[in-house]
Order: C-alpha cells, then sequence, then structure tokens
C-alpha cells in the first residue's frame, strides 16, 4: 500500500494567454493541495515562452507535486500541432533535469502511477478511435 493516495486536481481551459494585450502567465497563480495537477488543455501559447515561465514557477512553488500536461486545441495556434508537440517534448526534457521527472506532458502515451492507477493520453484522438460499445481500454493500445 503505498504511504500517501494520490490525489488529483484537474484544471483546464485556463487561457493565459488572454488578454491578448496583457496575457497573465506571470500574475496566474495556482491554489492547489492535491499531489498530482493535471492541466488538461487551453492552457496557455506554447509559442510564448511565458508559458513554459508560469509551468517552471508552478513545479518550483510546489515541489511534493506532479504537473501531467494535455495538449489542448489552442496550445497550437499560430504555429502547428507538430511544433507544439515538439515544444512541449523539449520542456518535458528541461524539466526531468531540473525538476526531476515531475513534469509529464501526456501525448498518445500512458503514465502508470501505480498499481491501480493509469493515466491514458491519446492527444486529441481518442474520441476517432471510440466506437461505441466494441471498445474497452484493455484492448486500447498506443
Amino acid at each position: 500500500m503505498p504511504l500517501f493516495t494520490p490525489q488529483f486536481q484537474i484544471v483546464s481551459d485556463l487561457h493565459l494567454e488572454t488578454p491578448l494585450t496583457t496575457p497573465q502567465y506571470t500574475s496566474f497563480r495556482l491554489n492547489f493541495q492535491a499531489n498530482n495537477l493535471i492541466l488538461l488543455g487551453d492552457i496557455g501559447l506554447v509559442v510564448n515562452c511565458r508559458l513554459f515561465d508560469f509551468l517552471r514557477r508552478t513545479l518550483e512553488q510546489n515541489r511534493g507535486c506532479r504537473v501531467f500536461y494535455i495538449l489542448g486545441n489552442h496550445e497550437p495556434y499560430q504555429t502547428t500541432y507538430e511544433q507544439a508537440h515538439g515544444l512541449l517534448r523539449d520542456f518535458e526534457q528541461d524539466a526531468k533535469e531540473a525538476f526531476g521527472g515531475r513534469f509529464k506532458f501526456l501525448c498518445r502515451d500512458r503514465y502508470v502511477v501505480d498499481k491501480n492507477i493509469t493515466i491514458l493520453c491519446d492527444g486529441l484522438g481518442l474520441a476517432k478511435t471510440y466506437s461505441g460499445a466494441s471498445w474497452f481500454l484493455d484492448s486500447y493500445t498506443m
């Protein structure tokens, strides 16, 4: 049995890029108590380096927390999906060294939290795969 029960807080659609004249990347503070934070898309624009400053600050201020990031449909604005994916993977690699692997970008992969909890992310494609009653999580592979 794990020492601490995993707790999750899910946050989405922060749109820190707005308003465009004064984005909220530096002023917005997340107030959370869970030991796992899932940023479920539309947090900010990946072309703006202040998004990554926000993520670094969040990791620094919450040292006992893992942060999972799932790409939304707004992160790639002003760039391509492939570039957005690459920028988040690059940040994940940088964060691995700086923050001990507490940042995980999830896209077409899974993260096993413990023997009972797995986070599964298809990266905007799961809805295309789902076909109704014949679809089961056990049969889904990436």
